[in-house]
């Protein structure tokens, strides 16, 4: 397992997609952007529903957003780790707060009040 620190941004894609799967078991997300990067990547997510993950990993098949149990997730991550391409289908959902489209919901905002 590897824990990612003080690694430079532009290098993060390189190891999430290295990865079989991203787990994220956090007690408390304001947001969540390792959900949207993994997803964006297509790596399988294992999260708590805790930030963007319940609305983000929602219906997608290969991920799990549960509160952590050590069992239950050793059980959804083990086929990850078995397959040679875990990859599953999370770019299009991760689209959905991308910069683009958010900048433009932001600019949209803005012009509603003038």
């Amino acid at each position: 397992m590897l824990t990612l620190g003080n690694v430079d941004p532009a290098e993060v894609p390189f190891y999430v997609n290295a990865a079989n799967a991203v787990l994220v078991p956090s007690e408390r997300e304001s947001f969540g952007l390792a959900v949207l990067e993994a997803l964006a990547c297509d790596v399988p997510v294992l999260a708590t529903p805790v930030g963007i993950a319940p609305e983000a990993l929602g219906d997608i098949e290969g991920t799990l957003c549960s509160p952590f149990d050590e069992e239950r997730w050793r059980a959804a991550l083990a086929p990850h780790l078995e397959s040679d391409d875990p990859r599953i289908d999370g770019r299009g959902r991760a689209k959905r707060w991308s910069s683009d489209r958010m900048a433009a919901a932001v600019v949209e905002a803005w012009r509603a009040l003038g």
